[in-house]
């Protein structure tokens, strides 16, 4: 009796050491869920490599400033090289509610919103202060806001990436002649197809995730690209004439979910604009600074660079004036207002 009474006890002690036990395992499965769910999780996409682009040194910039500032309640997960799929799709889960981030080209974002497409026009601006000047100004937020208002897609900033120059594998340009009958891949822009038939090219609109592929096959005999994007898509192997027609600059729009952002309270929105307002500057420093330096890495790796003359960019800009007089009076009165802002007016 006295062992069965001693077992029974013993099942017993056993029964609530394992009792407590579940009790401490659900306990801490309860904490660690609770804390995963704490954090509101920032999906960004980009078409950008992982790598030391100005623009992913900004997101990079951004997630850390982010995280550390929310101190955990806020959770950015970059996904770079479009792994989180095609531009127009990341745009549209930003806009549905998909995906929380999302960052582009104006010339991918004029389905949603034609007058960006301003931002796409030739020679808007022709050097680095007037970049400054226009990304800065009353008129180019204005516009952001305009956009935001059409399509309830917010757009948190700008990241700008650095003067556009044609690079192909038939010969260098040194004059607009050399550009006739060349086969472009170009971003699916009125504006930028318009430009270069303008110039003489044969535009092709190619979605990005084909584009190396592309030239490498002979489909098209070279694309339009920052120094930069050349440099880290290695895009000198299959395109080694580089010549600076700076025809483009290119500046990436920053999009976020608008429900997501408002439901963010308000330390946590103001942790978010101030950090991209960071990310913002260092972007602008670096990708001024790093087009002559992706410039001699591409020298020194087989890439030919020729820079085009003054007078053959003067050429170039008169070429195009078409394209302003078919849709500068849809980008009005924005369209002066950003040409002022960039001229210091």
């Amino acid at each position: 009796m006295k062992g069965i009474r001693r077992t029974i006890l013993t099942a017993g002690v056993n029964m609530s050491r394992m009792l407590k036990g579940w009790m401490l395992v659900s306990l801490l499965v309860c904490v660690f869920a609770f804390n995963a769910s704490a954090a509101k999780i920032i999906r960004m996409g980009t078409p950008e490599p992982r790598g030391d682009t100005p623009a992913f040194i900004g997101m990079l910039l951004f997630e850390k400033l982010v995280e550390e500032k929310s101190n955990g309640s806020l959770e950015v997960q970059l996904f770079p090289s479009l792994q989180l799929g095609k531009i127009v799709e990341q745009i549209e889960g930003v806009r549905d509610g998909s995906q929380e981030m999302m960052m582009s080209t104006p010339a991918w974002f004029n389905r949603f919103f034609q007058k960006i497409d301003v931002l796409s026009l030739p020679y808007l601006v022709t050097d680095w202060k007037s970049v400054d000047r226009l990304i800065k100004s009353k008129p180019f937020k204005d516009l952001l806001d305009e956009a935001e208002r059409e399509t309830g897609i917010k757009i948190v900033g700008a990241f700008p990436s650095g003067f556009r120059n044609v690079l192909n594998s038939v010969r260098p340009v040194n004059s607009m002649s050399d550009l006739n009958g060349i086969k472009l891949r170009l971003q699916d822009s009125k504006v930028h197809l318009a430009t270069f038939k303008a110039l003489g090219a044969n535009p092709i609109a190619l979605p990005w995730a084909e584009v190396y592929l592309a030239v490498q096959t002979g489909v098209v005999d070279g694309l339009e690209i920052p120094m930069t994007a050349i440099d880290q898509g290695k895009f000198y192997e299959v395109a080694p004439y580089i010549s600076t027609t700076r025809h483009f600059f290119a500046t990436y729009l920053i999009y976020m979910n608008k429900e997501f952002y408002d439901d963010l309270t308000k330390t946590e929105q103001q942790i978010v604009d101030d950090s991209i307002r960071a990310a913002e500057m260092v972007d602008l420093l670096l990708a001024e600074t790093s087009e002559g330096v992706s410039s001699q890495t591409i020298v020194s790796r087989g890439g030919k660079v020729n820079a085009v003359s003054d007078s053959e960019i003067t050429a170039m800009q008169k070429a195009v004036q078409p394209v302003y007089e078919e849709f500068g009076k849809v980008f009005e009165p924005t369209l002066s207002q950003l040409q002022e802002a960039a001229a210091g007016k």
